[in-house]
């Protein structure tokens, strides 16, 4: 069976889906259909993952004759497990790494969480007090738990050392979010020349993954949490990919796209205070200037 030798790891909210979908536009690069499969991250989203390799491996079983074959999980950066897992499969691998802004990823992960259902903090900084609580939490999953725990989400020179020592610093690409949304088609173009491959025909660079608001918290919990006599009717009815079809409309139904208020100066102000030990450690580690996220 074909394998992916291309892994677009993370950052959560830090561009991935936008890049993810101009790949794929790309006629030597094929993406999985699924974008997020997380099926290497064993050790933080169990609960979630395709069952066995085989079934995983199917994600790419249209592809053609392409150079790459790829997807993009954004729990993959954050797992101790995922780039030794990745590696066992495809020893020539290429990982791109997006980072976001600490303050501004982890405002918008928390928003993020809100329009999952998952947060039931009423304020990011209600759900930064609680952090080191939530494992305790038997209320919550463990996939959902790991993603609640925000501070984990920007330790950036640790996590990008994990893949240099697994694949090679010549085998990761690191993109800044400011920079990819400031000269898109210039960040494009980096991943491009990053693998090897030609410039085709210009590629319409939309934003995507914009900040959403559920229409209905009820419809919301219908999906998420079904009743098993729910289940029963609907799997006796539909075969397995109509279902995931008619989820994803229903849920794109229940979605109204907006603009996502900024964050306060004072929210702001705390964590860049936060987490300005991980930014200087990252600053460092990759011998660049982020003075840009200390402001």
């Amino acid at each position: 069976m074909k394998k992916p030798n291309l892994f677009i790891v993370g950052a959560p909210k830090a561009g991935t889906t936008s890049l993810y979908r101009y790949l794929q536009t790309h006629s030597n690069i094929f993406l999985s259909e699924v974008k997020e499969p997380h099926f290497f991250n064993t050790d933080t989203n169990n609960e979630k993952s395709l069952e066995g390799l085989e079934t995983y491996l199917e994600l790419f079983k249209n592809a053609k004759n392409e150079k790459y074959l790829g997807e993009a999980s954004t729990h993959y950066l954050m797992s101790d497990v995922a780039a030794k897992n990745i590696k066992e499969l495809s020893k020539e691998a290429k990982i791109i790494i997006m980072l976001r802004k600490p303050s501004d990823l982890i405002y918008s992960a928390y928003y993020q969480n809100i329009f999952n259902g998952t947060e039931d903090a009423k304020t990011l900084e209600e759900a930064l007090s609680i952090e080191n609580n939530r494992d305790k939490n038997d209320k919550i999953s463990h996939a959902e738990t790991f993603h609640l725990i925000y501070s984990r989400f920007v330790c950036y020179k640790k996590y990008i050392e994990n893949y240099y020592k697994v694949f090679g610093k010549e085998n990761v690409l690191i993109i800044f979010f400011k920079d990819f949304k400031t000269d898109t088609e210039k960040e494009y173009n980096r991943v491009l020349n990053f693998l090897s491959l030609e410039k085709e025909a210009k590629v319409s660079f939309k934003q995507y993954n914009s900040s959403k608001k559920i229409r209905s918290i009820l419809v919301r919990s219908l999906l998420n949490n079904p009743s098993k006599t729910l289940v029963l009717f609907v799997n006796a009815i539909f075969p397995k990919y109509i279902r995931k079809k008619i989820v994803k409309f229903i849920k794109n139904k229940n979605t109204n796209y907006i603009n996502k208020d900024l964050i306060s100066p004072k929210t702001e102000k705390m964590l860049i205070k936060k987490y300005s030990k991980e930014v200087e450690k990252l600053e460092q580690f990759l011998t660049v200037d982020l003075s840009h996220w200390k402001s």
